[in-house]
Order: C-alpha cells, then structure tokens, then sequence
C-alpha cells in the first residue's frame, strides 16, 4: 500500500514539473518596455517556471508583445536579442551572457568601427588628393581668403556669400587642415578605433610614457607645415592692415609670423585626439574627434598651436519623412508629450563659473552660478509626465516613446514583437518625431528609422526581433533607473542640490553623465533648473566619485581646506583621478603656488591644477610624464556663501542667490534702463 502511495505521488511530481516546465505551451503577453530583472517575473507567471537574470542581464530593458506562441519560440528570440542564453537551473532558467557572446559582440563592433573609420581616411585621402599644390601664389590666395573672411566676422556679414566663400577656402587650404589630415591618416583606423568616448590620447614626436608615438612621417609633415605656415604668414602680413571684426572664430585666427622655426628647432610635436559625442547622430556612422596639435621649439616654447574638428557622417543624412506608408504610428498624449519636450539645450559655463559649495543643513550644497541660470527656463510639463519621469525605475524611460512606437508599429502589422532597447535610441527617435511631418508608418519605423537610431529590426515570419546594432556599447550607456529616480526626487523633497545625492548617484552608475545622454535629458528635463545645475557638476563624474567615498576624517580636511596625501587614496579613488587628470576636457594645468599660497592656505611651493592652455608646458602628459606622482597631494578649495532660495515667479525654477545676486537683482530692478534682469525672482 505505503509502495502504491509512493508511486502515484512520484508519477504526480512528475506531470507537474513536466508540465512546468512545458516549452511548447502557447502563451499570449504583451508588457512595456522594461528591465529584464522586472518584466521576467511577469513573464514567468504565464510560463509557470522562474525566469531568471544575472548581474550582465538584468540591465536589458526588453519589450514583448506577443500572441498564441510558443514559449520555445518566445525564449529563443528574447535570448537572441539580448546577445544571451538561457541556462537551466533545476525548475528555473536564467537568462546569462558568457564571455563568448561578449567577446564575439565586441569583436563585430570594433571592426565595424574600423571599417567606418576606415571609410572616413579614405575621404582624407581623396582631399588631400584634391588640394593644389602649395606653392606661393596659393599661400596669396589663402591670405586673401582669410583677409575677406575675417573683416566680414560680424553678424551682419557672417551670413554673406562672401564670408561663407572665403571661410570654406581656408578651412580647406590651410595648411593646418592638411597637416592634421596627413597626421590621422598615418594612425591608422584600427589604432583610432581604440579611442573611445571619454578618452583623451596624446600622440608625440618624442613621446613620454603616458603618450603615444607619432611614427610614420610625422617628422616630414609637421617641417612642411611649418615653411607653409610661414609662407602663408608673411602673405597675410604684406596685405598690410586689416580691420577685423568683432567675433573670433578659431580656426579662422590669422596667422602670425614667427623667427626662429625651423624644423630644424622642432623639440617637440604633440596631437591629441578626443572623440566627441555623438549620441543624438547614428553613433555607428559617424567619425568625431577633437584634434589639437602643439609644436615647441627645443626650449619648449610653442611655435604652432591650432585645434580642428574631425567631423564626417557617413551615413545618410536626410532625416525627412521618406515614406507616410500605411498604418502611421499613434502615440499616446504623453508619449507625444515626451517626444516634444526631449530637447537637450545644455550651458556651458566658463572655467571660472563652475560651482561652489557652501555649508548648508544637511550637508554640503551647490551654489548655482548666476550666468549658469541664464537662457530660456525650462518649458513647463505636465504633472503626469513629471510623475513618471520621477520614477525612471517603474516607468522605464523607453517605455514612454520608444517602446509605444515599436509597440503600435507590431499591431498594426499584426506580429508579434520581442526587443531590446538601448538608451542610446531614446533622443535621435525624439528628434525623428519632432519633424514636421511626424506621419511616420509602421514599416518606415522598421526599415528606414530603426537602423539611424542605432538598431537592427527584422521582419520574419509572424515575428519582428528588435536589437542594439552595438550591444557592448549599449549595455556601456545604460543608466541606472533606481539611482537616477533617487536623484530626482531628492529634487523635489529638498528644494535644492546636495553634493551627497550627486556623488550617491556617480557611484551607483557606470557611465559619465552626458547632455546628450538619457540621463542628461532627465535632469534637464524633469529636473529642471535643479537638474540643470547638478548636470553642470556632474560631469565632472570622476571627481564626484573620489568625493562621494572620502572618509569623515578626510572629508574634515577638505573642509578646512587642508590636502590629502595620494598614498591614501584607495586603488578606485585614484583610478578616477587619473582619468579626470588625463581625459578630462579641462584637464590641469601646471600653476606655480608661492610662499604665501592663498588657495591652500599653507606656505610652500607646489603645482594647482586649472583649466587646459594650448602650451607644451603645460600640456598635461608632458609635464606629468610619468602619470600621477605617488608622493603628490590632492587639495580642495571650500567656500562658504550666505544666501537664499530663491523661486521664479511662475514657480518653474529655483535657484541660490548669494547676497551679492540679491543686491544686484534689487539694483537692477530699481534702476532697469541699466540692465535687464536675467529672471525674476521671487
């Protein structure tokens, strides 16, 4: 009897796992847009087994819309999307990336780049193929050129057909143009291919440790740069006087004559090259660097100095509506909502604008400079959109516009859909609903739009299977939903910026904060003027993260302005100092300190960081050559300043105003005719 129990027990244990775990069983499922670790759950209660995630899975903010399928087909295409796979772990599956799949997605996306890349020097080629050869009757061209363009550098004149002539010949007749052409080309694609986004990679003559060989004919190249350069100043200088307008434009600087630079003088020869962000272009297609470069004679004083920007997109860039097609995509009114306001409109302050802190209840807050405050306030949204922007964790920021479109672009083609979306195609789809003819059709989404916000759509069958072109890269440009949420409701609760809820978030998140960036577009956005001013000391994100995990005692130094040996700083810590010194745009600069050093309030001499100047002395990977000294010391600067919380009018922003913003606010209001207030203030 006991044997019988036992065995109709076993046989019913079995059928029930059995059935369990039964991948041929049809299902219906339709979710938005959400991270795995969220949708799975869901998923596994029609699935009737656990659906699991790992720490590299988690992230994967997947949209399902499915109907009648088999939970075979379902599974194989979500594991197909995340770039994933799915392991069995007793009643449950998990969904996993193994090295293999990364190494194998990394592999495709650096040779995609370096076959764009590629692509682009051929271009250089192809002009430099196309540019006379210098001789002296092009060097009186090219300073004609440059005399017309740069009387005519007023806003009166700027848009002239004389002035655009004359500024397009010498952007491309320069001989700086020419050297930097030559110079990028003898890189090669793959080694450009290596830079990323936030690097910064100093290319030399005479290299130090932290930069790398010039090689090739750099040597040939820079010595006829320079006999052009010359020949092309004394050109300009024999026009005699000119009278320039009142805006300066940079690579339309005239060029000066110059003794004493010869090649034969050359000490040193320098090119750096910061890849620029292109989030909102079709990152995948398009080439953007920032090049400097820096020649200095054997004493080490500059002989040339000039910046260019490296621009090219290789793909198409006709963002009209090709096609209305049948089946426009609807949108909801706060999807369309969403799609009008996501507009990045970042400020740039200057070096000397960048915030202060001052003591504050509860901790440290930013002060929020006055000129940083200056431009249109933002637009207003509505209270709904607001909530939802405020809990990025529970209405994922690609469910809003993103995952409604491919959403209604699946029903209306009556498939079933499985994606996976990376944030990178957030604003360039915002951008692609902001045209004026926003009629966008089903199948215009999947094929023309979807491979130029960075994805790879796919029609087969019943199915259509949406995935990240560059998954590696999109999985680098995740933000994190419940950091950034935290974020924002701190906004709300405090009226204000502390410095802690910054650093917490630049802790929790990998990437660096962008403007351009879906984490830029929400502190922009829902944040608004506070958002605005914690963008500005956020990116800074390295130097947020070494003050973020600073211990009491050392925090109590910096408060006291004192300094903080290197050797105590944890391997992390100097990690992101070593990033902020080397890559970061405004990176230092050598300042003499002297006898009675006023910033660290203690006698000695020793070095300041400041923001970059186009000087060999000071070009960071020169004057460091080593990397960071181990013996160094890093200092702080903390100012404190009474003030008040002040709110506009409308009630569309708030901002700090010292004592002095009061009295000028209060002086221009009294006196107008004198100067226009930047925003009224209550």
């Amino acid at each position: 009897m006991n044997n019988r129990l036992w065995l109709s027990a076993g046989v019913a244990l079995l059928h029930i796992l059995a059935h369990a775990q039964d991948t041929s069983k049809h299902i219906s499922f339709a979710a938005p847009a959400s991270r795995a670790s969220v949708l799975l759950p869901e998923l596994s209660k029609q699935f009737g087994f656990p659906l699991l995630t790992v720490a590299q899975t988690e992230n994967e903010v997947l949209l399902i819309q499915v109907h009648d399928v088999s939970i075979k087909d379902l599974m194989d295409r979500i594991a197909e999307c995340a770039n994933a796979q799915w392991k069995k772990e007793g009643s449950a599956y998990r969904l996993v990336r193994p090295a293999s799949l990364s190494n194998k997605a990394e592999a495709k996306e650096t040779a995609h780049r370096v076959e764009v890349i590629q692509r682009y020097l051929s271009s250089l080629n192809e002009a430099a193929q196309a540019t006379p050869e210098w001789t002296a009757d092009e060097a009186r061209q090219l300073a004609q050129a440059m005399k017309t363009a740069v009387e005519n550098s007023d806003r009166d004149h700027m848009s002239s057909k004389e002035f655009r002539t004359a500024s397009r010949f010498v952007r491309s007749h320069a001989p700086t143009g020419a050297a930097f052409r030559l110079l990028v080309n003898q890189i090669g694609a793959h080694d450009l291919a290596q830079i990323h986004q936030g690097e910064r990679v100093v290319y030399a003559m005479h290299p130090t440790a932290m930069q790398v060989a010039m090689g090739g004919d750099s040597a040939k190249i820079i010595e006829r740069l320079l006999e052009q350069q010359q020949q092309f100043a004394q050109a300009y200088a024999d026009l005699g006087p000119i009278t320039r307008g009142p805006i300066r434009i940079q690579d339309l600087t005239p060029p000066t004559v110059r003794t004493g630079n010869s090649a034969s003088e050359v000490g040193q020869a320098i090119l750096v090259l910061t890849p620029s962000p292109v989030t909102q272009e079709i990152a995948s297609e398009v080439i953007s660097f920032q090049a400097e470069l820096i020649v200095a004679n054997a004493a080490g004083e500059t002989i040339l100095s000039s910046s260019e920007s490296l621009y090219k997109q290789l793909s198409d860039e006709n963002f009209e509506v090709q096609s209305a097609g049948s089946d426009p995509i609807t949108l909801s009114p706060i999807a369309r909502e969403f799609s009008s306001i996501a507009k990045i409109q970042p400020f740039f302050p200057s070096s000397d604008e960048r915030p202060s802190m001052f003591s504050q209840i509860g901790g440290l807050s930013l002060r929020f400079m006055t000129k940083a405050q200056s431009g249109t306030p933002p637009r207003p949204i509505s209270d709904e959109l607001k909530s939802r922007m405020n809990q990025p964790e529970t209405y994922d920021p690609l469910s809003l516009l993103v995952g409604e479109a491919f959403t209604s672009a699946a029903t209306a083609l009556h498939q079933n859909l499985v994606a996976d979306l990376p944030d990178t195609c957030v604003v360039p789809l915002c951008r692609i609903f902001q045209l004026p003819n926003t009629a966008i059709g089903s199948n215009d989404l999947l094929k023309i739009y979807a491979p130029r916000i960075g994805l790879t759509a796919v029609q087969a069958g019943a199915w259509i299977t949406v995935e990240p072109r560059k998954p590696i890269d999109a999985e680098l440009h995740r933000v994190d939903r419940p950091a950034l949420g935290k974020l924002l409701r701190s906004f709300e609760h405090q009226k204000t910026v502390l410095l802690e809820d910054l650093a917490s978030f630049a802790l929790h998140q990998a990437k660096a904060v962008e403007d351009s960036d879906l984490d830029g577009l929400y502190l922009i956005t829902a944040g608004g003027s506070l958002g605005r001013s914690a963008l500005s000391t956020l990116h800074n994100t390295d130097i947020v993260r070494i003050y973020g995990t600073l211990t009491s005692a050392e925090r109590s130094a910096m408060e006291s302005n004192g300094a903080i040996s290197l050797e105590m700083l944890t391997n992390d810590q100097k990690r992101w100092l070593g990033d902020d010194v080397f890559s970061s745009l405004d990176g230092p600069q050598i300042r003499e300190v002297g006898p009675a050093n006023a910033a660290f309030g203690r006698p000695g001499q020793g070095r300041q960081f400041g923001p970059a100047a186009a000087s060999i002395k000071e070009e960071r990977t020169q004057f460091l050559p080593d990397g960071i000294r181990p013996d160094g010391k890093l200092a702080f600067q903390y100012a404190t300043t009474a003030g008040l919380q002040g709110q506009s009018t409308q009630g569309s922003f708030t901002t700090f105003l010292s004592l002095a913003d009061i009295a000028t606010r209060m002086f221009q209001k009294e006196r107008p005719e004198l100067g226009t207030p930047i925003e009224k203030v209550a």
